[in-house]
């Protein structure tokens, strides 16, 4: 090999690691990702027509997604755990065999002024009404299955269904 086609093969090398995304990109935090994922999340929160039809208040938009999101990741944990998780758990994220779901704790639905969050459990199915604490406000409830919708107050199976899941 002479010496032009050696210096060619080194700045061919160069100009391909300068190039590589993966030589480009900083290190990313765990904590990046999970807030890309959350993002991406909220981008892409699973809506029917229906709930665009009801002109739902801020606050009600925020409890469905919250119901949709808790009812995604319970999903997720029953698919890696084999069960369903609570609060402490979900929040800290459901981990085996390369799955995690959850949120972050400064996420907690626990906290939401609007709403009470009542997660129920048990191995094999899970409950989560959103209960409104002030008058004027829809509730919602799911079971993982349905979310459903009552513009007067507390819902129940008995309320109207706004969202069905896809089927597993």
């Amino acid at each position: 090999m002479n010496s032009l086609t050696f210096t060619r093969a080194i700045a061919f090398s160069c100009l391909i690691a300068v190039s590589s995304p993966a030589a480009q990109a900083p290190p990313v935090s765990l904590g990046e990702l999970a807030r890309r994922e959350r993002e991406r999340r909220n981008a892409q929160t699973q809506t029917s027509d229906l709930i665009k039809e009801l002109k739902l208040s801020p606050q009600e938009e925020k409890a469905y997604r919250q119901a949709n999101f808790t009812a995604a990741d319970e999903r997720a944990c029953k698919a890696s755990l084999g069960r369903y998780a609570g609060w402490e758990q979900l929040l800290t994220g459901c981990r085996t065999q390369g799955i995690t779901a959850g949120t972050e704790r400064k996420d907690d639905p626990r906290r939401d002024p609007d709403y009470d969050y009542g997660l129920s459990v048990s191995d094999d199915a899970f409950e989560l009404p959103a209960a409104p604490r002030r008058p004027g406000l829809g509730g919602f409830f799911t079971d993982g299955q349905k979310i459903y919708f009552n513009p007067q107050g507390a819902a129940t199976r008995e309320s109207r269904v706004v969202y069905t899941f896809p089927s597993r």
